[in-house]
């Protein structure tokens, strides 16, 4: 997947590279992104970003010339949130007790009040 393109520019090295320090994933050990040296292009080396389990990434890159002069800058990559977690109630059940009443009076307070999570960013709950 296409996620940006970085340039770098030497306007008296017509051999001019480029190579980047790449965001690693701990559980295989693998680059998360592809960093084209010739055109810039980053790409996801993944199947998937989970920004439940890492939000952004800030990828160091840097840009070395034929003489060995370098030039370093940073990527921030921040993944948006994609609705995929379930909401989860605190408890399976829920018990109160209330008052007989004949609807004349209606109480002042909420009778029970239920929580739920969700690891989602942005939740609306109905």
């Amino acid at each position: 997947m296409y996620v940006m393109t970085i340039n770098a520019k030497d306007y008296d090295d017509i051999n001019e590279g480029t190579n980047a320090k790449n965001a690693i994933e701990e559980d295989t050990v693998l680059p998360i992104f592809d960093v084209n040296p010739d055109t810039g292009l980053i790409t996801t080396a993944v199947c998937c970003l989970d920004r439940e389990k890492t939000p952004d990434y800030s990828l160091q890159i840097v840009a070395t010339d034929g003489g060995g002069f370098k030039s370093t800058g940073t990527a921030s990559i921040k993944v948006k949130n994609l609705n995929n977690m379930l909401p989860q109630f605190t408890k399976d059940e829920w018990f109160v007790e209330v008052e007989e009443t004949d609807g004349s009076v209606l109480p002042e307070a909420p009778i029970l009040t239920v929580t739920v999570n969700d690891d989602d960013e942005i939740n609306n709950f109905q």
